[in-house]
């Protein structure tokens, strides 16, 4: 979809509308979308349309792109009255058999030659028609989906802070959260980690900024609902909490909660480092109730390795929050790689470039072969992969990555990706982030 929308450039809600439908089977199959993209660009010429025909499939450029069209196209063709025509078109969509498609295929030839239709005409309109045998969008739907996301992109570009804190909480796409939380990143917004103070359920906007979206407890993996709802309680009770003493007086957590908090980053309003924190747990016990020893930070300064941190804070939330992912792992990349910014300027030039999985899908060819879809993301965007048979073997199982992709920039419709020749993963430290999605 986003492919779509950059190849059509749309001018107005109409042209949205247009583009949710013809991103379903229906509508865009064998060669279909291409054709309606050319004719809307300006690269094709649309061709004379009967006069019956003019007023149902102008707007589409004479091509079925809505049911309403195909139910349109029906019963200007065949004269047939509404109620007629609905059935027929129930008839001519299903799933038939080759003797029953012959029939249909007659039936709707015999009603168009009464009413005078050249065969071409008739031809033509009942192989798109076929095509809506596969899931395809009545306008009124399509127009739906486009009014909220046109809503959607006006709140992307003039409300940026609402609009992402959003999408966070809503994680109903095609891609995990993660990827949402570095295009949050790439708008120049700040994701922080959770903190037992500032934190909520959901994502929020911070408090007092105006760039910087707080990650809720929520987002915390393994931390028990039940402890959640007596922090949050307390704390709307009886104030921020001053420190994890207080905290765990006042809540209660146990140890593995607060372990995961802590690991969490939250309780980095302490200003303490981890292993100090770590400390205050073991040695609580032993000082009577006595905290003067944890006063200040009596451990000497450690910070883990960069990788490390985010190795921590990604098994607990799938995300890391305070750099791009893929900077975590370009240590370990081969140096003179493409970014995904700078495809453009490598068009039908071989390149190797790498990132993450964003998410992947197999599709088929028009002659029923296997092929993939992969989108891979780096520090600067998303790139599309395409993975042909015979030219680059398919990955059964994906992993997070990294992978390292080598072939050539394909371009069309101002579309650039990349069709692989190799398709391999990049080797990570032992202990490395999770390498499931």
């Amino acid at each position: 979809m986003r492919h779509l929308l950059i190849q059509l450039r749309p001018r107005g809600i109409e042209d949205v509308v247009c583009a949710l439908a013809l991103i379903r089977p229906g509508a865009g199959a064998v060669g279909m979308k291409g054709r309606y993209i050319q004719r809307h660009c300006g690269g094709e010429p649309v061709p004379p349309l009967p006069a019956c025909l003019e007023p149902v499939l102008r707007e589409t450029y004479g091509l079925l792109v809505y049911q309403d069209d195909a139910l349109g196209m029906i019963r200007a063709l065949t004269g047939l009255s509404i109620p007629d025509t609905h059935r027929f078109y129930k008839r001519a969509t299903r799933r038939v058999t080759e003797e029953e498609d012959r029939a249909l295929a007659e039936e709707f030839r015999q009603l168009c030659r009464g009413r005078g239709v050249p065969e071409a005409t008739v031809a033509e309109q009942w192989l798109l028609l076929t095509h809506f045998r596969r899931y395809t969008f009545c306008k009124s739907h399509s127009v739906s989906y486009a009014l909220l996301a046109w809503q959607c992109a006006f709140a992307k570009a003039h409300k940026p802070l609402q609009f992402w804190t959003a999408v966070l909480n809503n994680n109903q796409g095609v891609y995990p959260r993660r990827v949402y939380v570095e295009a949050v990143k790439r708008a120049g917004l700040r994701v922080l980690l959770p903190c037992v103070n500032r934190s909520e359920g959901p994502f929020t906007p911070e408090q007092g900024s105006a760039d910087a979206i707080r990650t809720g407890l929520d987002a915390v993996a393994t931390l028990p609902e039940e402890v959640k709802e007596r922090l949050l309680a307390e704390r709307q009770r009886g104030g921020p909490f001053r420190g994890l003493a207080d905290l765990r007086r006042r809540v209660d957590p146990g140890p593995e909660a607060l372990a995961t908090l802590i690991r969490c980053g939250a309780l980095d309003f302490t200003g303490r480092n981890r292993p100090d924190l770590f400390l205050e747990i073991d040695l609580e016990p032993l000082m009577g109730g006595n905290n003067e020893l944890f006063d200040g930070n009596h451990l000497p300064p450690w910070t883990p390795t960069d990788y490390d941190l985010g190795r921590r804070r990604w098994e607990l939330l799938a995300f890391v929050a305070d750099r791009p992912l893929m900077e975590l792992f370009r240590p370990h990349l081969p140096v003179g790689l493409v970014r995904s910014a700078d495809l453009p300027r490598y068009k039908g030039r071989r390149v190797r470039t790498a990132g993450v999985v964003a998410t992947g899908r197999f599709a088929y060819t028009e002659r029923g072969v296997e092929m993939q879809f992969i989108t891979l993301e780096d520090e600067w965007g998303l790139m599309e992969v395409t993975l042909f048979p015979g030219t680059c073997p398919l990955i059964s199982h994906l992993t997070l990555g990294p992978y390292l992709a080598v072939g050539v920039v394909d371009e069309q419709f101002g579309v650039f990706t990349l069709t692989a020749e190799q398709f391999t993963p990049v080797a990570v430290p032992e202990g490395g982030l999770p390498t499931g999605g």
